[in-house]
This record gives structure tokens, sequence and C-alpha cells, in this order.
């Protein structure tokens, strides 16, 4: 269940950026869905995948900052001091309860 969860979630951010990189082509404007996008984000619980799921997944899709993921990679990781980044504040590690 947790792997539906995330991927369709991935999948609603992957089309948000996609329609939003088009617009930019053809209207050779910045986007503004990563503004759209945010309140969801904080919703996402990236500490529920694992690393590889993460740097695979999450990664390509370009919707986090290099240093935000950064910062996420390094609380997955357990280096002391790391803090996850605004936009992706959500610390559970735990899946979903249906």
């Amino acid at each position: 269940m947790l792997q539906q969860l995330l991927g369709s979630a991935l999948v609603a951010v992957q089309v948000l950026l996609s329609r939003d990189r088009a617009r930019t082509r053809r209207n050779g404007e910045a986007g503004s869905v990563r503004s759209e996008v945010v309140a969801f984000l904080a919703r996402i619980r990236f500490l529920a995948m694992t690393e590889e799921k993460f740097i695979h997944q999450v990664l390509p899709i370009g919707v986090l900052k290099c240093q935000e993921s950064d910062a996420v990679l390094k609380v997955m990781g357990g280096i002391d001091g790391a803090t996850q980044p605004l936009v992706a504040p959500c610390t559970n590690r735990e899946e979903r309860k249906q």
C-alpha cells in the first residue's frame, strides 16, 4: 500500500512539473508549479522511503532543490545534526494506516 501511495503522489508531482516545463518552453516564462506543490510536499513521508527509492524516484522528478534532497538523504542516513528541509518537514518514518 505504501508503494502505491508514494507512487501516486510522485506521479502527480511529476505530471505537474512536466506541464509546467512545457508551459515554460511554450511561453518562455518561468513556471510556478513548485509553489503549487509545496503544501503537497509537506505531506509526503519521504523518510518512509528507502534511500534507493528516494534516489531513483524522487530525485529525477526534480521537485526538490539539491540542498533539500541532500538534507533528506542526510536525515535518512542518520547524520548527526541533519534536519528535514522546510519544504518537506515530515519526519514520520511509518507507513500511513489505511
